[in-house]
């Protein structure tokens, strides 16, 4: 969690719909990951229970939890998570999806090695562990090892957001 008045540099976001154990074990594997350079927040798609109340107060001191006033959809609460992180990059995490312990620094060194990508997919890494960086590579590695659209999938992707939203709009429509 970002202590400073700085933004983070990654802002981890899990959208979640009544799975109140799910969201509580994905962030009890995020909290001892955190670090100054990054935020970990909650978008509770109007859940039937109160996410908040999941949580002690020690663990809501380190996290942000968001509710939105109706059930907007999954693809849309996906998308509520990149449009409201205020940091340099997102990885929008499935609240199901299992997270290793060394996740969230695997994804800060990749951030730093690779600045100015639109996103790196942790799926899609060829032999020399590097990302593709250009469309084509990219679209042949997603179609060769998992099919294109994994190349997409919420818990596998963290997207640098000067990138990406200016594209934003065009998500809704797509919806």
């Amino acid at each position: 969690m970002t202590l400073s008045n700085k933004p983070p540099l990654l802002t981890i976001a899990i959208p979640t719909y009544n799975r109140p154990q799910a969201i509580q074990k994905q962030v009890q594997r995020l909290l001892p990951q955190l670090t100054e350079k990054t935020a970990l927040v909650i978008i509770d798609n109007a859940s039937s229970i109160d996410v908040e109340t999941l949580f002690t107060r020690e663990e809501k001191k380190k996290i942000k939890i968001l509710r939105n006033h109706c059930n907007i959809g999954g693809d849309a609460n996906i998308i509520r998570c990149v449009e409201l992180s205020s940091s340099e990059w997102v990885y929008v995490l499935g609240d199901d999806d299992f997270i290793n312990d060394t996740a969230v620094a695997k994804i800060l060194d990749a951030i730093e090695k690779w600045p100015n990508v639109c996103n790196i997919n942790f799926s899609i890494f060829n032999e020399k562990n590097e990302i593709p960086l250009n469309l084509k590579e990219y679209a042949q590695s997603c179609a060769s090892q998992n099919g294109f659209g994994d190349a997409f999938w919420i818990s596998k992707n963290v997207y640098n957001l000067k990138l990406l939203k200016p594209f934003l709009e065009t998500a809704y429509h797509n919806i």
